[in-house]
């Protein structure tokens, strides 16, 4: 699979589906022998030597895997906050789920799954602002034309805020802790749909409205932008302040519609000029409201639909709630002026930092009650509430500890008392240079954050044993910390600046046992660059490798959707009319030979499905062929036509099945079998491929 960004890419396309341009045929011997040479290297992965490889789990630990995956008594989340693991049992996971569901003035429940008739608008919309589109139409093709899937909503717990949990880690030294009555954990609920029917449409809004970031006075990036933006105090300034931290409550279920849709207005209205040129401030509003509107998904088997607030995990949300904040904000800065004058006007205008619900203020005493700078912030509007947390020595903030010392304003790392400190094992299969960035990484962070030099030393003790204890070894932790210790705190404070670099990148997804082919395509890329021909083209376009990250054991053990019921398998779509059905075979496994195991179908599979590998066997005599195809329904009509056609029956495949079976009413059948998790032509090759090699279909040769 490659990815290339260059200047002939559509530059003025905001959105696009990955491409699926395959170079036409050339007459140039160059270009034929490596396009040959590439042919033949994929046609024969089988053969390729691969890496030693041995497993870092004992088959005990993988059983144990399975039996946990397995378990229907329990739910495992990862925690809110620090990385721990948490264990519940199933039916407490449900309740405390439906105890928010339960809210009627927050969700409604539905009688059906909505997302066909949510999709269907989707096109409706674009097609009414078809204008505001590129001129090729990518951007529709990519909001309104995907396979979707439903929306799970699933809580992940704070275990952060459970004084129980927190009491039992302080009585026991052990790697975990046992709860089984009294216990005080809240959840934080989220809609998780990454390609749910208004996931494409949210994302193109968070891109149209992101440059507006920069008119928020109060915005901060991240924990290092706010180290460069933190006050400075010398002398006996430094007695006169008090830290205060803020948190919106609830701020996603409390920013209501009309609050949003105005800010967004307002922002668009005023900095016209932000937004891009194509699209314009009517297309944004009425998308807005349609993705805040449709925010569907399922629990547990039923449906139900956000009625009031914001929707979490949807793209736009977060861009969403700033901006409306910024807006709040303005009137904030306007009533501080009227409350305490033009000089603390201006203090609280450049020293009020946000981190999206999370606020930081260092006030001055002399500034008089910091409880009425409260009282301001809690009569922006009647759904948004701050609570906060003052104090004159020190407080958290994000991953900081901002605290005074030796007449100075400081900062130090903060954990979590939750905090698992659970590295990624050395162990793991990642790949070696993954493995070799992380203790240079966190020990970068603390480089950063810290700014007193013995609790530096500290710090990075208590690093090097977290990191020990994940198996890293001491040479590569020393190294990495001399390394980082040689860089210069300013230095670590600046943000780099990212190359402005034309990439060809080859991208695969990471395991030990696969070919390892890139030295040869690099070989092949080599020769194009050596070459008079076409060494302009290529001399400063850079070939790279990158994997993309398998499922691990997080992925494998935690899910969003809790249903018990799989509906995976083959199913007729049983329209009338349907010229699909009579050649679909139904089940939920299927088998290539009569002595292979089963395979078991892990998607739902229909006369409609898209993007997937197909088996056709002979009816007649039981060979098959296998394919690919991006619509299921188009294919099976292509099938037909050349059984039916002699000047079109030119594979094998057709031949035979006229020869053997063109004599029975249904002389084929027809079941996909396999979900291609990229809708590109490229992995649907590599696929198919992959299954021509392990079966070996005698249709298919």
């Amino acid at each position: 699979e490659f990815s290339e960004n260059n200047e002939n890419s559509d530059t003025d396309c905001l959105v696009q589906r990955k491409g699926n341009y395959i170079p036409k045929d050339t007459n140039d011997p160059l270009l034929i022998s490596i396009k040959t040479q590439i042919k033949s290297l994929a046609e024969n992965l089988g053969s390729i030597d691969t890496p030693t490889t041995h497993n870092n789990i004992t088959h005990e630990e993988r059983d144990a895997i399975y039996k946990l995956r397995d378990n229907e008594d329990i739910i495992i989340k990862s925690a809110d906050k620090g990385g721990s693991i948490i264990i519940m049992d199933r039916q407490y996971y449900i309740n405390k789920v439906n105890e928010c569901l339960n809210n009627s003035e927050v969700y409604s429940k539905l009688t059906k799954n909505p997302d066909t008739k949510i999709f269907h608008s989707i096109k409706n919309l674009a097609n009414k602002y078809k204008d505001c589109f590129d001129k090729k139409k990518k951007e529709i093709q990519y909001i309104s034309n995907f396979d979707f899937k439903t929306a799970n909503f699933y809580g992940l717990p704070k275990i952060h805020k459970s004084k129980v949990i927190q009491t039992e880690m302080e009585k026991c030294n052990n790697i975990y802790v046992k709860i089984t009555e009294n216990l005080d954990l809240p959840f934080r609920f989220i809609t998780g749909g990454p390609i749910c029917p208004t996931s494409r449409l949210s994302e193109l809004l968070d891109i149209l409205l992101k440059p507006y970031y920069c008119k928020i006075k109060s915005y901060i990036r991240d924990s290092t932008d706010l180290l460069n933006k933190l006050p400075k105090f010398t002398g006996e300034e430094i007695n006169d302040i008090i830290i205060i931290t803020c948190d919106i409550k609830d701020m996603y279920s409390n920013i209501t519609l009309n609050l949003g849709i105005k800010a967004i207005r307002y922002w668009i209205s005023k900095y016209p000029e932000l937004l891009h040129k194509r699209y314009n401030i009517d297309f944004v509003i009425e998308a807005l409201e349609f993705v805040l509107k449709n925010a569907t998904f399922q629990f547990n088997d039923e449906y139900y639909t956000l009625i009031k607030g914001t929707v979490t995990g949807t793209k736009v949300a977060p861009t969403y709630a700033n901006l409306t904040m910024a807006f709040l904000e303005i009137e904030f800065y306007r009533k501080v002026k009227e409350k305490f004058g033009e000089n603390i006007h201006n203090y609280v205008f450049n020293q009020w930092k946000r981190f999206l619900d999370d606020g930081l203020m260092i006030w001055k005493k002399s500034f008089g009650n910091f409880e009425d700078f409260i009282l301001i912030l809690n009569n922006l509007d009647s759904n948004i509430e701050f609570t906060y947390d003052s104090s004159d020595y020190g407080l958290s903030y994000l991953n900081l500890f901002i605290y005074i010392e030796s007449n100075k304003l400081l900062t130090d790392v903060y954990y979590k008392q939750t905090d698992s400190h659970d590295y990624l094992p050395f162990s793991s299969c990642h790949p070696r240079h993954t493995k070799n960035n992380i203790p240079e990484n966190l020990a970068r962070i603390i480089c950063t954050i810290v700014d007193d030099q013995d609790r530096k030393q500290y710090r990075l003790t208590e690093l090097k044993s977290w990191l020990k204890r994940s198996g890293y070894p001491i040479k590569l932790i020393n190294n990495a910390f001399y390394k980082v210790s040689k860089i210069d705190k300013m230095t670590l404070r600046t943000k780099a600046l990212l190359k402005d670099q034309k990439l060809l990148v080859f991208v695969q997804t990471h395991n030990p046992k696969n070919p390892q082919i890139f030295g040869n395509l690099l070989e092949s890329f080599n020769f194009l660059i050596a070459s008079k021909k076409f060494a302009n083209t290529f001399k400063d376009l850079k070939f790279i490798k990158s994997e993309r990250q398998p499922r691990n054991l997080g992925d494998m053990l935690q899910k969003s959707n809790i249903n018990l019921k799989v509906n995976n398998g083959c199913k007729k779509c049983n329209r009338k009319n349907c010229g699909t059905c009579q050649y679909l075979l139904e089940g939920e496994t299927i088998n290539f030979r009569p002595c292979d195991n089963n395979f078991r179908l892990l998607n739902a599979f229909s006369c409609d499905s898209g993007n997937i590998i197909y088996k056709i066997t002979c009816n007649g005599c039981g060979e098959f062929y296998i394919g690919l195809t991006t619509k299921l329904r188009d294919r099976v009509r292509n099938h037909k036509f050349c059984l039916n056609n002699y000047e079109s029956r030119t594979q094998k495949v057709h031949t035979h099945i006229h020869e053997c079976a063109g004599n029975l009413p249904v002389p084929f059948s027809i079941v996909p079998f396999y979900k291609c998790k990229r809708d590109t032509y490229i992995t649907r090759l590599a696929t198919e491929s992959y299954f021509i090699r392990k079966y070996k279909p005698l249709l298919n040769s």
